[in-house]
């Protein structure tokens, strides 16, 4: 695999701040439609995956996904926000409208040692900005971390290598912004990093 990450863009307004935030780690990316296909992104063969937020419900009649085919590459996946409802959807999950939608600061807990939240304290301060929530998770996943309102805040499947965060790391709101893409990245992905050119 090459030395970089796609980032399937569901149409968040904060895509650009994912994207900043892995060349902060100076680890090249590339922003791409939510709906590029399993066979072309193969073809780029990239380190890891990044699925976006979005404005959407995945509850809406037309809400975006991406080829299915695309858990089947064996590429280690992030999913934030609308990202992490799409996996859970897509993989067999349970995704329900929130009776008190979450916006703002909020503080999760940890509830499972994990390589993607490591470094972050038992309850940290967070950025959340959703209207549905996780109610089940796939086959194979497993939660680790929680919020007053939202019990499946993080979810990971280690053996598939696919982890899944509902709040927003990519914002500087989020205490310990950087950490997420740093596990991601360097301890999942198993990047190293390189000098970038703009």
């Amino acid at each position: 695999m090459r030395n970089f990450v796609l980032i399937l863009d569901f149409g968040s307004q904060f895509t650009h701040l994912i994207e900043k935030s892995v060349r902060l780690q100076n680890v090249y990316c590339e922003v791409i439609p939510y709906n590029t296909s399993a066979q072309e992104i193969k073809k780029k063969s990239p380190s890891g995956l990044i699925f976006s937020g979005s404005p959407y419900s995945i509850m809406d009649k037309n809400a975006p996904e991406c080829d299915k085919k695309i858990f089947d590459l064996s590429i280690p996946i992030l999913g934030i926000c609308y990202g992490m409802q799409v996996i859970t959807d897509m993989l067999g999950g349970v995704v329900k409208p929130a009776t008190k939608k979450e916006y703002g600061y909020n503080e999760i807990k940890i509830v499972k040692k994990n390589i993607l939240l490591q470094g972050f304290s038992n309850n940290e301060i967070i950025w959340m900005s959703h209207s549905d929530f996780v109610e089940k998770t796939p086959e194979g996943f497993k939660i680790i971390a929680c919020s007053k309102n939202t019990p499946i805040s993080a979810m990971q499947n280690e053996d598939a290598r696919i982890y899944a965060v509902q709040f927003h790391p990519e914002v500087t709101h989020t205490e310990k912004v950087l950490t997420v893409f740093r596990n991601f990245l360097f301890k999942i992905c198993k990047i190293k990093p390189e000098c970038i050119q703009d």
